[in-house]
């Protein structure tokens, strides 16, 4: 099985393909979170694009992964930090990376 990365610029073009071509849950919830992210990395100064990681080969797609890539940049640590706080509630990947993060800051 062929793993794919799909981008979206647009928030409604990423909740459709969310809604109508994956094994998504909740799409309005996993859109909205992924859209918490990325308007706090814009208003840190980041261009941010919404992806979503899939198993390509079936239809509808097996979503691994929805997140926010940053092409050609790299936020510093306490900007990366930021933007995983985002969402109301951030996810369980988000508090690891966190916690990753954070080990990186104090050494």
């Amino acid at each position: 099985m062929q793993k794919v990365e799909k981008m979206f610029n647009d928030y409604e073009e990423y909740l459709g393909f969310l809604r109508n071509c994956t094994t998504c849950d909740d799409p309005d919830y996993t859109a909205n979170h992924e859209r918490a992210h990325l308007q706090k990395a814009q208003v840190l100064g980041y261009e941010a694009i919404y992806g979503a990681r899939i198993i390509g080969n079936d239809f509808p797609h097996i979503l691994l992964e929805a997140f926010v890539d940053f092409p050609g940049q790299r936020p510093t640590s306490e900007h990366f930090i930021e933007i995983l706080l985002a969402p109301d509630i951030p996810g369980e990947d988000d508090i690891e990376l966190i916690a990753n993060l954070n080990k990186e800051v104090l050494v």
